[in-house]
């Protein structure tokens, strides 16, 4: 047998047996996470009346879907490219006595991010993760007595993650995951009933999370 030919059977053997051995690394998944929410609106006033800072935090359930490709380096290290659309059912909110109503949540957000890993075991993965974040921010207050505002818009901002993975098969795996997001600063006017300005409020929300999650890789 000539050694070229020798070769491309080996070369093709390789490439049959690889393809076996793993998945596509493209891959689609979902996660469940329990995310707590935190606010610290920073209120100025015109009057010239002592600053105000409050802390206001919340947790819900937030889904996240998510996409992303996979590329294995060698027998132990493998990076992703990942991007997401979650739905966050939190809401902080407050009735007092002025009488006013306020409402703070971050009900969508969607990113990208990498995630660096190391198999340590057969089946067992480490993965720290690092990305850019964009969310949903709602921040409104009602009164018709008092001041009032409504902001609402897509804030930019970043995330930092670190979790393990567990293969349950070829094509499924399970991961146990914390992240942490924070928002980029915000702020925006406070008004009266008349239209006369009263406040300058400042915030940078963030999102903290416990994520359990499942990803299929075609």
């Amino acid at each position: 047998m000539r050694a070229s030919t020798l070769v491309m059977l080996i070369f093709m053997y390789a490439v049959v047996t690889a393809h076996t051995a793993y998945a596509s690394p493209l891959y689609v998944g979902t996660e469940l996470d329990y995310a707590t929410l935190k606010f610290t609106p920073h209120y100025s006033f015109i009057s010239g009346a002592p600053d105000k800072v409050y802390r206001d935090s919340t947790a819900g359930i937030e889904f996240r879907m998510l996409a992303g490709y996979s590329w294995r380096l060698n027998k132990i290290f493998s990076l992703d490219l990942r991007t997401h659309f979650g739905l966050n059912s939190a809401v902080w909110d407050l009735h007092t006595t002025e009488p006013a109503h306020l409402e703070y949540k971050i009900p969508y957000s969607c990113g990208i991010s990498l995630l660096p890993s190391a198999r340590i075991l057969d089946k067992v993965s480490l993965l720290v993760e690092i990305g850019l974040e964009q969310g949903y921010i709602r921040e409104k207050k009602n009164s018709p007595v008092s001041s009032s505002y409504n902001f609402s818009k897509w804030v930019g901002g970043y995330s930092i993650g670190s979790g393990a993975s567990y293969d349950l098969s070829r094509h499924f795996e399970a991961s146990l995951f914390y992240r942490y997001r924070e928002y980029n600063h915000i702020s925006y006017d406070t008004h009266l009933p008349g239209g006369t300005l009263s406040e300058r409020v400042e915030d940078r929300p963030s999102i903290s999370s416990i994520n359990v999650g499942m990803s299929y890789s075609f």
